[in-house]
């Protein structure tokens, strides 16, 4: 993933206890200007290497890769899971079946730097496929070796594994900030008043707390399943928690004494306003 002008490489893992982990690293200042870049990573035994143009930038452990790995659906540009658009452009793309040494990856990357094919020492040997994006039109980019499969480019963008509802536990790094959480609770703390306040006074309805709360978790959730056919939105189980406990807040808030008396006084004022201008 690109954020800002660093790459973010990250790989979700189990550790012996069978337990969920992500091993991630940074490489900082790795998109500094408009100029294009190589990144290569390999994997061996002792992990990952990251390169940028040809030289070492980051070790990486716990991120061993495989061609296991890269087998099934290969998604570029795109998070395979959640919207997360890459905005650059794709200008070659090699994989391998082992591990490419240090030296290998300069030579490689003097070639590649001059529009050339690969055909490096073992290269065909060891040359998976290689994409060239040089088709010009269309939306087929075509693979060398010929055996290589082809990439499809889609007319319009689809999140092709987006989950509906996700688990709490499941959701991106940052919507489980604090700052996330709190704009989704309090976002929905004035439904949740201002409802309870027209359910007591306009309608007199009984029970109109948990009829607030009930409301605001349909809300919550219909907007949940809408997002689940918008590319930039995902659709998870934990707004729709915050959003409820937010309406509860509310609803409460106007149980409060003081706060009833408050926005009685501000209706009163409303409607002297309202008919002062019919007059």
């Amino acid at each position: 993933m690109q954020w800002r002008d660093v790459l973010m490489i990250r790989r979700d893992y189990r550790d012996a206890d069978n337990h969920s982990k992500t091993a991630e690293v940074d490489l900082d200042q790795a998109f500094l200007t408009r100029d294009p870049v190589t990144f290569t990573i390999t994997s061996g035994p002792d992990g990952s290497v990251a390169y940028r143009n040809g030289m070492r930038a980051a070790g990486i452990t716990k991120m061993g890769l495989s061609c296991g790995d890269l087998a099934g659906q290969l998604v570029l540009g795109d998070s395979a899971v959640m919207d997360n658009a890459w905005p650059g452009n794709i200008l070659d793309m090699s994989l391998y079946d082992r591990e490419l040494a240090p030296q290998e990856i300069a030579s490689k990357y003097a070639s590649w730097h001059g529009n050339q094919t690969d055909q490096g020492p073992g290269g065909e040997q060891h040359l998976v496929a290689q994409y060239a994006f040089n088709e010009g039109s269309g939306q087929v980019v075509h693979g060398v070796p010929g055996s290589a499969p082809d990439l499809y480019i889609p007319k319009i963008f689809k999140v092709p594994h987006k989950k509906l509802l996700m688990w709490p536990w499941e959701e991106s790094h940052d919507k489980l900030e604090f700052r996330d959480i709190a704009i989704n609770i309090f976002g929905f703390v004035p439904f949740g008043f201002v409802f309870a306040a027209y359910l007591t006074w306009n309608r007199n309805v009984s029970h109109s707390l948990l009829i607030t709360i009930l409301c605001g978790a349909a809300i919550s959730l219909t907007i949940e399943i809408l997002q689940e056919y918008i590319p930039g939105r995902d659709s998870g189980i934990l707004d729709i928690i915050t959003n409820t406990l937010g309406t509860f807040l509310g609803a409460l808030l106007f149980r409060w004494t003081p706060m009833q008396n408050l926005a009685a006084i501000l209706l009163d004022f409303l409607r002297s306003g309202e008919q002062i201008s019919e007059s």
